[in-house]
């Protein structure tokens, strides 16, 4: 329990360097509720889910969108808890990358740099599974190019099928991580 208060307890450790050079702290501690709306986009250049839906509909798929995210956390964590394999190393990496990518994937108003986690734990995952190496290379290469219009001003390939390879991926880890943790429902 004392673990919880260190979350708020590091993010005011984490803003004192900036209130020393002049900005104000309450701006500070209220920095993520302030911008909240500033930004009424489904997506904001992340392959996911909402590549394949309209702004217009913000209004109805931004509050569903958020619904539909913690449905799937949800059905995620209690799949995993069900699971009958023990909690090990390789099982916890598994679990990791599914998460970072399942969370900024189906939760609206996502930015690319959501998956950035995503990218550094997929290249955790190719060395402790080797056979899948192709995994952060797909991550990363995705990540790369829903960066190029920001950063170069292109697109080099379309965000819909970003998000749609990127979604094969997510199927690809369920059933990877399935396998482990239903061992003897794999061998059926």
């Amino acid at each position: 329990m004392l673990e919880f208060f260190l979350i708020p307890l590091m993010y005011i450790v984490a803003i004192i360097p900036n209130a020393l050079i002049g900005r104000p702290f309450s701006d500070l501690l209220l920095i993520y509720a302030n911008q909240e709306g500033s930004y009424e986009y489904l997506t904001l250049n992340a392959p996911n889910l909402y590549q394949w839906i309209s702004n217009d509909y913000y209004d109805i798929f931004n509050p569903a969108g958020i619904a539909l995210a913690a449905s799937v956390v949800l059905a995620f964590s209690y799949v995993c808890y069900k699971g009958k394999t023990p909690l090990g190393s390789g099982l916890i990496i598994k679990i990791a990358l599914l998460s970072s990518l399942l969370v900024p994937y189906f939760l609206p108003q996502m930015h690319e740099r959501y998956f950035f986690m995503a990218d550094i734990i997929s290249i955790i995952y190719a060395f402790y599974f080797g056979k899948h190496y192709l995994v952060p290379a797909i991550v990363c290469l995705i990540s790369f190019f829903s960066y190029t219009p920001y950063l170069f001003g292109i697109t080099v390939i379309n965000m819909k099928i970003l998000a749609l390879i990127l979604l094969g991926l997510i199927f690809f880890l369920i059933m990877d991580l399935t396998k482990d943790l239903f061992p003897k429902a794999a061998q059926l």
